[in-house]
C-alpha cells in the first residue's frame, strides 16, 4: 500500500495553497488520528507522532482552530519519530457540531470538528430501532454545511420486513430529494456493491450515526480485515455495543480513505444556518412566494407555505422540523458572538494589565 500524500487524498486544493505559501512537499502530513492532543501524522514517507505549538495553542479562539482529524498540517521534524504542527491548512470541508460542554451557560459555546477534508458523508441509521427522521435531518443540514456530500444508509436492513425499510427510504426520498438513500445489509449483501461503488480511491468518506448503528462492522466490511473491534449485540436490547471510541482515517486496500467515529448520542446544531437551508431547500422555495419577506410561516395572510400544506404539497412535521432547527442554528450562533466579545473583552484587560506591570516595572 503507498503512503504518499497522494494517497492520502492530496488535492489541487492543497497543492494550490501550498504554491501559493511556498510550502516544500517534505513538510506536510495529513492527521490521521487524535489522542487528547496527541496526533498522529502521515508524511509523504511515514508515520509519526506530532503534538502543536504552544503558539497555536494560546492563538485559538476556539477548538475550531486547532488541528483535527482529516486535516492537512505544515510540520517541522526534530527528529525521524516525532513532529511540531505549526501550521493547519484551509479546510475544503468541515463537518461540526456544537460541542456539548458541562454547565453549559449562555456564553459558553463552542464547536467540534467531526471529520475535516471529507469528500462524502454517510449517515448510518439502524432501519430496526434507529429510524429517526428529524435526527437525520439534523445530520443532513450539518453535513451540507460542511460542503461535504451526504447519502443515507438504511444499514441492517435484514433485522426488518423489505416493506418497513422502503416505507423508511421513500419517507426519506420526499423529505430530502436529491439525497441518496441506500438500503444495506452486510448479512444478506444488500446494497454493498452500491455503497462501495459510490466512493472512488484517494477520497474520504466517514461514518456517522448512533452508537450500534453497525458503523465499525461496516469499516471492516470494507478493509476486509478487522480494523475496529466490534461487541456481540445485547441481549438486554438488541443494540449492538459502542466500540468506537476515538476518530482514525484508514487507507484500505481499494484506495479509499475511512474516518471512524465514535457513535453521537446527541447532535447539537452549530452556526450551520445555510446547512438547515440546503437540507430544506424546497421550503426555502415555496417561501419565495409569500407575500411578506420576514413571514414566519404561521398565520400570515399570503404565506405560500402554509398554502402548500393546506394542498397537501408539505406536511407540518417537516415545516417544524426546520424551524427548529433554524432556532438552534441562531442560538448557537448568539452564544459564539457572546463568546468572542467576552474573550476579546478579557483579552484587552490582560493586554492592559501587563502594560501597567511594564510600567511599574520601569519606575
Amino acid at each position: 500500500m503507498h503512503s504518499d500524500l497522494k494517497s492520502f487524498g492530496f488535492s489541487f486544493f492543497q497543492e494550490q495553497h501550498r504554491l501559493e505559501n511556498q510550502i516544500e512537499m517534505e513538510k506536510i502530513a495529513r492527521v490521521i488520528s487524535d489522542s487528547h492532543e496527541i496526533y498522529l501524522l502521515q508524511t509523504n514517507s511515514s508515520v509519526c507522532r506530532g503534538t502543536m505549538t504552544g503558539k497555536m495553542r494560546f492563538n485559538a479562539e476556539n477548538r475550531r482552530d486547532l488541528p483535527a482529524v482529516g486535516d492537512w498540517v505544515v510540520i517541522s521534524k526534530p527528529d525521524a519519530h516525532s513532529a511540531v504542527i505549526e501550521e493547519v491548512f484551509p479546510r475544503r470541508t468541515s463537518l461540526c457540531r456544537s460541542a456539548v460542554l458541562a454547565k453549559s451557560t449562555s456564553t459558553q459555546a463552542d464547536v467540534q470538528i467531526i471529520a475535516a477534508n471529507v469528500d462524502l458523508v454517510f449517515v448510518v441509521i439502524a432501519v430496526d430501532r434507529d429510524f429517526s427522521i428529524n435526527r437525520i435531518d439534523r445530520y443532513l443540514a450539518l453535513i451540507l454545511e460542511s460542503g461535504a456530500l451526504p447519502a443515507v444508509l438504511l444499514n441492517k436492513c435484514d433485522l426488518t420486513d423489505e416493506d418497513t425499510w422502503k416505507s423508511q427510504q421513500n419517507l426519506l426520498y420526499k423529505r430530502h430529494p436529491g439525497v441518496e438513500v441506500i438500503a444495506t445489509s452486510l448479512v444478506s449483501g444488500l446494497g454493498l456493491d452500491l455503497l462501495k461503488s459510490a466512493v472512488l480511491p484517494a477520497q474520504t468518506c466517514c461514518f456517522v450515526g448512533s452508537s450500534g448503528v453497525g458503523k465499525s462492522s461496516l469499516i471492516n466490511y470494507f478493509a476486509g480485515e478487522e480494523l475496529i473491534t466490534t461487541s456481540e449485540i445485547s441481549e438486554a436490547n438488541l443494540r449492538g455495543r459502542h466500540t468506537t471510541t476515538s476518530r482514525h482515517l484508514h487507507l484500505l486496500p481499494s484506495g479509499m480513505l475511512l474516518l471512524d467515529t465514535p457513535g453521537m448520542r446527541e447532535i447539537a446544531m452549530s452556526d450551520a444556518s445555510s446547512g438547515v437551508g440546503e437540507a430544506f431547500a424546497f421550503i426555502e422555495e415555496i417561501a419565495l412566494k409569500c407575500r411578506f419577506t420576514d413571514c414566519r410561516h404561521v398565520d400570515e395572510p399570503g404565506c405560500a407555505v402554509i398554502e402548500a400544506i393546506e394542498q397537501g404539497e408539505l406536511d407540518y412535521e417537516t415545516l417544524n422540523s426546520y424551524k427548529k432547527l433554524l432556532r438552534e442554528s441562531a442560538r448557537f450562533e448568539k452564544k459564539i458572538n457572546e463568546k468572542r466579545r467576552t474573550d476579546r473583552a478579557f483579552g484587552k484587560m490582560a493586554r492592559e494589565v501587563l502594560k501597567v506591570k511594564k510600567q511599574l516595572k520601569g519606575c
